[in-house]
């Protein structure tokens, strides 16, 4: 098998299968957006490499998946960790059926390239040959990112003709495993060459990531103790030649990879999620700014200078209009407390509403002193005419 070839089908596994291969923690960040959001508005809260995959899958596949996440936001708020494990759920009971379909439709497109595995190798086979890691190279870490997609893929073909609900469990939770691994060594395949390389490598990048993380990500992440459990010290030393991979110690760093790997995929998720609901919050009050800007102009535009009625209404409309303080204020203070990059944009909207809420004041001020001018010539002209019966009324009773 030519190592293009290889490299063709695994892009296409890592699209067809990532949602299988029970990737739900990579959805998940730091904040909570309280109103439904769009398709558009969670793929933009993930992670770029997640973004980039569930963009990439077929319609069917984009569309359970997005979905299962939209019905399982609500418990975000309250467990993490059920959040996970029911988005975990959903995705594999939506996507494992139009899964099998997924994956065929990828071997079309890269030609049926079945790597060391045949077409339906048997799930125990399989099961042995990754315990014992054979086919696999540690010599050489893009040779491991292609091999996990080969075994991947075998899985999935594999899962695909099982209906028992007991056995389809135990190859789902396989290929989570497995999955994992698979994009883990995909992310890294041009970044080192062998796995104890990469640990130390890698063990450097994560421990800086978190020195220059906000807290808050890292508290949401929890990624300060996961990563003290990390062992950064390689037990493997990968050597050239023919038995330089034959030791499975390689295994063991690959165990604390995958932590690294998650712990990175948090913190960004977190970062993700936390810039888009940022956006999202600065639009809301970009929106309601929007609204009150065109409530003022009503409420200047009933002045008027004897009419008292619109002027009654002016100052109606302009207490509605400072009414919108909340979903602009609170919005605009949302989007700059998480994320600096909503920063300029929340303190100009909280600028143009301050001015807004001045504005709002002046109308009521005004249609108030348009009130008291009507009543006033209202009152001169009573006062007017009174006189001027009293003194018709005199010249009345005056003789002549």
């Amino acid at each position: 098998m030519s190592t293009i070839s290889r490299r063709l089908k695994a892009v296409a596994l890592l699209c067809a299968s990532a949602m299988l291969a029970g990737n739900a923690h990579a959805f998940i960040g730091a904040f909570v957006y309280a109103k439904v959001k769009t398709e558009s508005e969670i793929i933009a809260g993930l992670d770029e490499k997640t973004r980039n995959l569930i963009e990439g899958l077929p319609a069917n596949l984009r569309a359970e998946a997005i979905k299962a996440l939209q019905e399982a936001q609500p418990l975000i708020d309250k467990s993490v960790a059920k959040y996970l494990d029911d988005v975990d759920t959903r995705i594999a009971n939506r996507i494992d059926q139009a899964g099998c379909v997924a994956v065929v439709t990828a071997e079309i497109i890269v030609e049926k390239i079945k790597g060391p595995w045949g077409e339906k190798t048997p799930i125990t086979t399989l099961k042995r040959d990754y315990d014992s890691r054979k086919h696999f190279d540690p010599r050489n870490v893009e040779n491991l990112a292609l091999t996990y997609a080969d075994l991947v893929g075998s899985i999935v073909r594999t899962g695909c003709g099982v209906y028992d609900t007991k056995a389809k469990a135990v190859i789902s939770e396989f290929r989570s495993e497995v999955g994992q691994k698979m994009d883990m060594w995909h992310q890294i395949r041009n970044y080192c060459k062998t796995p104890d390389e990469c640990l130390v490598m890698r063990y450097s990048d994560v421990r800086n990531l978190i020195a220059n993380s906000e807290q808050r990500d890292l508290d949401f992440t929890n990624a300060r103790t996961a990563f003290e459990k990390v062992k950064g010290v390689p037990v493997s030393k990968v050597r050239r030649g023919f038995f330089g991979g034959q030791s499975l110690d390689w295994t063991v760093d690959e165990g604390e990879l995958v932590k690294l790997y998650v712990i990175d995929r948090s913190i960004e998720n977190a970062r993700a999620l936390r810039s888009q609901n940022a956006k999202l919050y600065a639009r809301d009050a970009g929106i309601s700014l929007a609204k009150a800007e065109e409530s003022l102009a009503l409420a200047t535009s009933k002045l008027h200078p004897s009419i008292k009625a619109q002027n009654d209404e002016a100052s109606k409309v302009a207490d509605a209009t400072v009414a919108f303080r909340a979903g602009v204020v609170d919005n605009a203070n949302a989007a700059i407390a998480s994320h600096a990059d909503q920063k300029s944009e929340g303190e100009r909207i909280l600028a143009r509403f301050a001015q807004i809420e001045r504005d709002a004041a002046s109308v009521k001020a005004k249609a108030k002193a348009n009130n008291d001018a009507i009543d006033s010539k209202a009152a001169q002209e009573a006062a007017r005419k009174a006189e001027q019966h009293r003194w018709e009324q005199l010249e009345r009773r005056s003789p002549k």
